[in-house]
């Protein structure tokens, strides 16, 4: 196992991001990450690696860009203090929000979004409320239908899961090849959903069936709530404990605090997300 880390304690701006002094297990994720958008700008597409340290308290999240092996953008987040750091390697910025100011910004996007569909007639403003379905989903039930014949994620034979809306069956915003044995050591909708992966009902309808949802997803196609279509393949899965970390991986850096950046206007899009 490489030496990777997760620290005893770390203190940001008067807060403490913690992890316990004892071994606690930790799940480590490799895997590719490519997103999809389509919108007024033309194509925009983010296809990277990202490698996951995973604990019951404690996420950390690093991103790939081509053959370099240094992240460029990281995120800390302190599931028992329900804290979310976002760190840009590049700029050497850092953006630290409760879980709660994640969720109202969140919420003022979705508004926004839904201002904009206003301005919006005809055509137009049916591929923006396709683009933001995911987000736009108050009004929408899922339910999980379990294929028959399982898939090969890179030599695991894992059981596909598809959630469907109910009243649409033909729209799948998630779809998921979970491992065999292999469980995640967190509840992890929460998650998806201040990373703008899930809208708020499928949140819930995730934490509603998280005992059939526990296990590792080792592959992962989703409608995303930001916008756009995002799959997911994991390519290396390891397990280890605290104990045998570099105690350096949860420290932020001395980074420039930064604002958030403003919900973008939609106006036009283009094909068919």
């Amino acid at each position: 196992m490489k030496a990777y880390g997760l620290p005893g304690r770390v203190v940001l701006a008067g807060v403490a991001l913690l992890c316990p002094a004892w071994a606690e297990d930790v799940l480590v994720i490799e895997q590719d990450y490519n997103l999809v958008r389509s919108d007024k700008e033309g194509v925009e597409a983010k296809d990277i690696r990202q490698r996951m340290f995973i604990s019951r308290n404690m996420v950390r999240i690093d991103e790939f860009g081509g053959e370099s092996k240094q992240p460029t953008e990281s995120f800390l987040i302190d599931l028992k203090q329900r804290l979310i750091v976002n760190l840009d390697h590049g700029d050497m910025t850092k953006l630290v929000e409760t879980f709660e100011q994640r969720a109202a910004r969140i919420e003022l996007r979705k508004q926004k979004v839904l201002g904009d569909l206003q301005a919006l007639d005809g055509p137009q403003k049916e591929k923006v409320e396709k683009l933001y379905r995911a987000l736009l989903d108050d009004e929408r039930s899922f339910e999980m239908v379990q294929d028959k014949d399982k898939v090969d994620v890179n030599g695991v034979e894992c059981r596909r899961i598809r959630i469907v809306d109910r009243k649409n069956p033909d729209y799948e915003p998630m779809v998921l090849a979970l491992h065999p044995k292999k469980e995640m050591p967190y509840d992890s909708a929460e998650v998806l959903y201040l990373l703008q992966i899930v809208g708020g009902n499928m949140r819930e309808f995730l934490n509603q069936n998280k005992a059939k949802l526990k296990q590792v997803p080792m592959a992962m196609t989703v409608d995303l709530a930001a916008g756009g279509t995002l799959k997911v393949k994991v390519v290396n899965l390891e397990e280890t404990t605290t104990d045998k970390l570099d105690p350096a991986l949860f420290l932020i850096p001395d980074y420039k605090d930064r604002s958030p950046r403003p919900p973008r206007k939609e106006r036009k899009v283009d094909g068919g997300q």
